[in-house]
């Protein structure tokens, strides 16, 4: 038998990636308990529409995906959107001096949702609301684990696209 050091410097790095993937997979395991036990979770706190959703990644129209650093999210309670999210892109009309445009809590115009079942199931969400700067429309679509992808457009400015996870309840 030969050992790891004998092999190829590939030969290594594949093993090695094989071996990272066995842990990681290990722990990340969830029983069905657990699962079924998010999945109704998630689907009460969309139902009741009160939740969060931490941002991770965006992909701007004209350019490439970028990673986020977990302090972006969107909130929504109580009849109102709070939006803390980066924007970049090309605004055909902009407040001069800039500023983020999609930073705000402001109570949405509409909130319109529809549930999808099928081979991925999935809730989908349509906020719209009027800011100082424009009028956005959010369509959130949320997975039965808690994944969540946002599109974000408005009347000027290019739409963006986030992706993140819907935070719960702690169990305490």
């Amino acid at each position: 038998m030969r050992r790891i050091h004998h092999l190829s410097s590939p030969a290594r790095a594949l093993v090695a990636l094989a071996l990272a993937l066995v842990g990681m997979t290990s722990c990340s395991v969830m029983t069905k308990e657990e699962k079924l036990s998010r999945e109704r979770q998630v689907d009460g706190v969309l139902q009741q529409r009160d939740y969060r959703i931490r941002v991770n990644y965006m992909v701007p129209l004209r350019s490439g995906g970028r990673a986020l650093d977990g302090s972006y999210s969107i909130e929504v309670k109580d009849g109102k959107i709070s939006s803390h999210l980066p924007y970049f892109g090309v605004a055909t009309s902009a407040r001069y001096g800039g500023g983020n445009p999609l930073s705000f809590e402001k109570e949405y115009h509409s909130y319109d949702e529809k549930v999808n079942g099928g081979r991925n199931p999935s809730r989908e969400a349509v906020i719209k609301v009027r800011t100082e700067e424009d009028y956005f429309t959010y369509y959130i679509t949320v997975f039965p684990g808690g994944k969540a992808d946002i599109r974000v457009t408005s009347r000027n400015r290019d739409p963006v696209s986030y992706y993140g996870e819907i935070e719960l309840p702690s169990a305490n």
